[in-house]
């Protein structure tokens, strides 16, 4: 904790912030973007990485997703381009 004296006395530092907390806590605060999608053999699905911003911070960078609950077009697109095709 640090204390900065001006015209008033202000506490500095005073709590930690876990940035995993504030997607649980503010989730209106927080936005969501997704890319890297490819298709994993082993699950037999399409993931993604997610990457989720508070006020301009990433606060939760790579997350794995399904893709095909993100954006199920572009999920769909990944599997017949990799999934299918590039299986041949």
């Amino acid at each position: 904790m640090e204390l900065v004296d001006t015209s008033r006395l202000w506490a500095r530092r005073v709590a930690k912030i876990d940035p995993a907390w504030i997607e649980n806590v503010a989730p209106h605060l927080c936005k969501s973007k997704y890319g890297e999608a490819h298709w994993d053999e082993n699950q037999g699905a399409v993931y993604g990485k997610e990457t989720v911003i508070c006020g301009g911070l990433p606060i939760i960078s790579g997350r794995r997703v399904h893709y095909g609950r993100v954006d199920a077009k572009a999920a769909r697109s990944v599997f017949l381009r990799e999934g299918i095709i590039g299986a041949r």
